[in-house]
């Protein structure tokens, strides 16, 4: 099983990269991780918050793969901690190829 981190631009904020660094660590020891960034849009200050959601959604989707399992990341979502999380990714091991991650939120601060 493999997991991928799919984010939206580089992120400004330092101690989300700490956080981001400390999982990746962690998450390599037990699977197969990696990081995709989608690029920042260019000429994004010239269009309205609903065309850079969907620019961006459009991009994401791209690389989306079929069979992928898809987890969002949201504030609003099921909470976990490190310990359950482990148990449910655990959970699908042998039953999906590919996890796919998306932080939501990072929609929500723009």
């Amino acid at each position: 099983m493999r997991i991928t981190l799919i984010q939206s631009g580089k992120t400004r904020d330092h101690f989300i990269e700490e956080g981001v660094s400390e999982f990746s660590k962690r998450l390599v020891r037990y699977a197969p991780f990696r990081i995709e960034t989608i690029p920042d849009l260019k000429n994004s200050r010239n269009m309205t918050m609903k065309e850079v959601r969907g620019d961006e959604g459009r991009l994401l989707l791209k690389r989306i793969k079929d069979g992928d399992y898809v987890i969002l990341l949201d504030e609003r979502g099921n909470e976990y901690n490190s310990i359950s999380f482990a148990e449910y990714l655990n959970a699908l091991e042998g039953k999906v190829n590919r996890i796919t991650m998306h932080n939501l939120n990072e929609w929500k601060r723009q």
